[in-house]
């Protein structure tokens, strides 16, 4: 069996638990959410209904899902002061 790293387990800890919307996290939320929800309309408008449509609606799912739990698992509310300590460099998995 492997030792993780005490880095992997607060990773694991951040990312499998519940993270209440603080500050203006909520309202950028929406802001995903409607930006996200104009451009599925647009593809279903203008693309015929297909495998390759609902493949391109899924990662758009996909995609605005990450966004938001990029906001709630990297932000840290301390009163009215929002940090997002770097945890990975773009490109990780």
């Amino acid at each position: 069996m492997y030792q993780p790293t005490q880095q992997a387990l607060t990773q694991i800890a951040g990312a499998f638990e519940y993270h209440r919307p603080e500050g203006n996290q909520a309202a950028r939320y929406d802001l995903l959410m409607n930006a996200t929800k104009q451009l599925a309309e647009l593809i279903v408008l203008n693309t015929p209904a297909s495998r390759e449509q609902a493949v391109a609606l899924t990662k758009l799912q996909e995609t605005v899902m990450f966004a938001k739990a990029s906001i709630a698992v990297n932000e840290v509310w301390d009163g009215p002061i929002m940090t997002a300590p770097m945890r990975y460099e773009i490109g990780d998995d």
